[in-house]
């Protein structure tokens, strides 16, 4: 409707009120006709109140209508707002009369779900993944790292409960700072509940099974801040919640059940929402602080997962202000010629490659890896030759793009989130010495390589692992097919930077401590790729569901979905023709026949004739039952519920046989009588051996009865302690126990030789033994000085301080100094009465010595060393010397006295975890300041 006939309608209402009588000369009946609908409800309800009751229905003389006055009546006022409204562009604000609603109910009900229903969707799915997962309530979960986490929560609750701020850990790697350089955040989400309610098993549960319940909320709220539609949003949720991939390191029920990665899941649990408050921010300047306070919680919980985020908010914004250059005839032809180029490259190996090769298995032969990047690319071509077709007038574009303020406000959230993220950083740049960092990764960290991750990618490894590859084949299509939207940007850029970083990992050099393993990124690239497929499907079947009957759109739907499904079998074919002899379709052929035929090329041959017939079949009927908008939507209908199907009956299988306990592999009780025998003995840490190397043997001893052990191999005590790489260097069990104060040794019985020592309790597969120790804090002499230099894994320093645990010094308690904490002394004179560890709330010391010294004698605590560590004599600080393998060590003088060592936590290192919270709630009342002056 047009603003002329809006006005025209308006005027013409108006004119018939002033064209009315103003008096009637008749008498008149009583009024049965309702008031002009011009006049306000609320007048007309008013003066039917005010009006008295009718005594009876005899006609009666109406009064004389009062002259007319120059103010205008109510239904010519209430004409003019409408005119002026509609005049100002408010056509939806101009009110309609009530229409009849005939709509049944089933109808209704569908429209209230499509309005509102995605919310409650997204609900229903969170619940959905809680029972999915539900397993983890039963016992102790698998994954290393989950106990590794469990056994530092279960500190940080003890140290919650005593009041001791300063966080040391004695349960493993001996000793380190929890707490301290970061990932502390998911483990108080058990720590805390737990200190104050008990109960701790049940804590860690939930906080195990919290972030994936979170995930799929947290991703439908992301998706809708960076713009998606609601439905949108919840197919992007769903995919995520689903995503099932092969790698231990990938995010999800991958990483969490397969390695244990417990802090990854958490920030990979808020990366969806972190990442659509940062493109709000960006894009349209709203949301300053939760950008800030999201992101912040996302470094906190993984450092590495907050460094993805920052790239994928940096390069989607470089591709946010450069969308209009590609949209010009001259980048979109050039981006042709590259891919026209890679693919034809890719297409030369893929039919290359296949050449056989001596002492490899046919299965090896075929290069399936260069495939993926070939139907990638083609998608890609096609897409780029159906934009230059269809817009003419791409090569003259004159849109403005706004780039100053997209970078101002990146770079303002870069500095908030530098400031925010203090507590993360801070620590590890001002205390370097006492951070271990990582000097032994596992082979498979350093990323895939380009071959391995294409390979994960044709066999569905990335995102439907062990079941049918529909997300890993909506790829292409959502590429090719799917809108452009003020979303996909934001999400294709930093999946195929993730992708590029997983590619060159293994070519990359090393950080300093190997801080960034490349495999890291899977997570995140697997998150990005959900979501953009989510939300890709969803746009292409709206796009086809409110397609016009007989269009050119319609037409282009019928023929697309006939080349699909010959596509699907030309797909089918070259799987049959290019794969090995056991391939899944193969199996299927062979299994089909019932072994009538047992020839491979025979069964290649009739199952290939077999899908052309069925797909000539499919393909006519699928045009001629597309040739109606009706026939589009049942089959959009139909895809989409097969779809789901397939993705999340599999998909649920997949992932929920990954949540496997304790009580699952049979030994539990057995392995809960030996804590109990380590519980009755002694101070002293133990170590396990064959039979026991796992990390429900290294750590559950600490978590039920508060037993250190010596070897962590994940978690705070890998990278915060320094001590981690002569454990895990040198595996002479003997030799540990003696300069570790490692007294016990639990082995399986099965496994003969193992080091001699008094045998203080057994069960029926397990045996403890105790070795030979000196105790916790003993007197030894300097015999010498390392080299100086940095103190890292493969240095000259650490180098020669492992070459000293290798040899028999250290038996001899000869140890050697770290450059700059002074040099060699005399032999001791000296004896320890007792030394032991208690509670430290408060002023209290961590290690406590009453010692009898004879000569002038140093003592060390065996114990990891730190720059926070403060000794005292007699309650007199005294300087702390730094010796080999990695102890705190003093000089005591004469006489009897009491050591006491404190590890003592700056007061800063407190301080910045006001940083998170401060920063954040500055920017709200920034951001609200200028919008006030703004709108002044």
């Amino acid at each position: 409707m047009s603003d002329e006939g809006d006005e025209g309608e308006l005027s013409g209402t108006r004119t018939k009120v002033d064209e009315a009588p103003e008096s009637s000369e008749e008498p008149a009946g009583p009024r049965t006709q309702p008031r002009p609908p011009t006049e306000p409800p609320g007048k007309r309800s008013r003066r039917a109140a005010e009006a008295p009751p009718l005594a009876s229905t005899a006609p009666r003389e109406m009064p004389p209508a009062a002259p007319r006055s120059e103010k205008p009546l109510p239904n010519e006022r209430m004409a003019e707002r409408l005119r002026e409204r509609v005049l100002a562009g408010k056509r939806d604000e101009v009110p309609k009369a009530q229409a009849r609603d005939t709509r049944d109910r089933w109808e209704r009900t569908f429209d209230w779900i499509g309005a509102h229903g995605a919310p409650w969707a997204t609900a229903l799915l969170a619940l959905g993944i809680l029972i999915l997962f539900s397993g983890v309530f039963r016992g102790e979960t698998l994954g290393d790292d989950l106990t590794f986490h469990m056994a530092e929560a279960a500190r940080l609750s003890d140290c919650i409960r005593q009041g001791d701020w300063d966080f040391w850990n004695p349960s493993a790697n001996s000793g380190y700072a929890s707490a301290y350089y970061y990932q502390v955040v998911p483990q108080l989400a058990s720590a805390i509940p737990a200190a104050i309610f008990g109960h701790f098993l049940f804590w860690f549960q939930l906080s195990l099974v919290t972030p994936l319940v979170v995930m799929p909320i947290a991703t439908y709220r992301g998706a809708r801040l960076m713009g998606a539609k609601p439905w949108q949003a919840f197919s992007a949720a769903i995919c995520v919640a689903f995503i099932s991939g092969a790698s231990r390191w990938g995010g999800g029920a991958d990483g969490t059940f397969y390695v244990g990665l417990y802090t990854q899941t958490w920030a990979l649990s808020f990366f969806p929402l972190a990442l659509g408050h940062s493109v709000r921010w960006l894009r349209d300047g709203r949301g300053l602080a939760p950008s800030i306070a999201w992101g912040a919680l996302v470094f906190l919980c993984h450092p590495f997962a907050g460094i993805s985020l920052y790239l994928a908010i940096g390069f989607g914004l470089a591709v946010h202000l450069a969308m209009p250059l590609f949209r010009l005839y001259g980048s979109q032809l050039a981006l042709l010629g590259i891919s026209t180029l890679l693919f034809a490259l890719n297409l030369i190996y893929l039919v290359t490659e296949r050449i056989p090769a001596e002492g490899k298995p046919q299965e090896e032969l075929v290069r399936w890896l260069y495939l993926v990047p070939v139907i990638m690319l083609a998608a890609l071509i096609a897409r780029l030759i159906w934009n230059i077709v269809r817009n003419p007038d791409a090569g003259h574009s004159t849109e403005a793009v706004e780039v100053l303020a997209p970078i101002g406000r990146l770079l303002v959230l870069a500095l908030c989130l530098l400031v925010a993220t203090m507590p993360g950083w801070i620590t590890v740049i001002i205390d370097r010495d006492g951070f271990g960092g990582f000097p032994h990764r596992v082979a498979d960290e350093v990323g895939p390589g380009y071959k391995e991750l294409m390979d994960w990618q044709l066999k569905g490894w990335i995102l439907d692992n062990q079941r049918p590859m529909v997300l890993s084949w909506m790829l292409p299509i959502v590429a090719l097919f799917a809108r452009r939207t003020r979303i996909q940007h934001w999400l294709w850029t930093p999946a195929f930077v993730f992708a590029l970083l997983l590619a060159v990992g293994p070519h990359a050099p090393k950080t300093a401590d190997d801080l960034l393993p490349a495999v890291r990124f899977l997570g995140a690239m697997q998150t990005v790729l959900a979501m953009a497929v989510g939300i890709g499907v969803y746009a292409i079947a709206e796009w086809l569901w409110n397609l016009e009957e007989g269009g050119r759109s319609a037409r282009l739907a019928q023929w697309s979905f006939s080349v699909f499904v010959c596509a699907f079998a030309v797909g089918i074919i070259l799987l049959l023709w290019l794969g090995s002899d056991t391939s899944f379709l193969m199996r299927f052929g062979f299994r089909l026949y019932g072994g009538a035929i047992e020839d491979p090329d025979t069964v290649r041959l009739v199952l290939t004739l077999k899908a052309l017939v069925l797909a000539t079949y499919g393909a006519r009927k699928a045009f001629d039952g597309l040739a109606s908008v009706f026939g589009i939507r049942t089959a959009v209908s139909a895809i989409i519920a097969v779809l789901l199907v397939v993705m999340i009956l599999p998909g649920s299988s997949a992932i929920t046989t990954r949540v496997r306990v304790l009580e699952d592999y049979g030994y539990r009780d057995e392995l809960m009588t030996v804590n109990h025998i380590l519980e009755k003995q002694p101070p002293g840490r133990k170590q396990v051996g064959p039979g026991c190397e796992n990390h429900w043997w290294n750590l559950l001893s600490y978590v039920y009865v508060r037993r250190p052990s010596l070897l962590q191999m994940g978690g705070g005590g890998l990278q915060a302690s320094p001590n981690y790489d002569f454990v895990w260097s040198v595996r002479d069990f003997h030799k540990l126990a003696w300069v570790f104060d490692t007294p016990y040794f639990v082995f399986e019985r099965s496994n003969v030789n193992q080091p001699e020592g008094e045998t203080i309790g057994t069960t029926e597969h397990y045996e403890v033994r105790r070795h030979r120790t000196n105790g916790l804090v003993v007197p030894v002499q300097i015999t010498g000085i390392l080299p100086g230099g940095p103190i890292r894994s493969g240095s000259p320093t650490r180098e020669a301080a492992i070459n000293w645990l290798k040899s028999d010094l250290p038996y001899k308690d000869h140890v050697l100094a770290y450059d700059g904490f002074g040099g060699p002394g005399s032999a001791p004179d000296a004896t320890v009465i007792r030394a032991f560890r208690q509670d430290s709330p408060g002023d209290e010391a961590d290690i406590l010595a009453e010692v009898e010294v004879r000569q002038p004698s140093t003592f060390i605590a065996r114990e990891s060393w730190h720059p926070r560590w403060h000794a005292y004599i007699d309650g007199v600080e005294v300087p702390i010397r730094r010796v080999t393998p990695d102890f705190p060590a003093i000089d005591v003088p004469m006489g009897n006295h009491v050591l006491a060592f404190r590890f003592e936590r700056p007061w800063w290192a407190h301080a910045a975890w006001l940083a998170w919270p401060g920063v954040a709630f500055l920017a709200f009342l920034a951001t609200r300041l200028l919008a006030k002056r703004r709108a002044c």
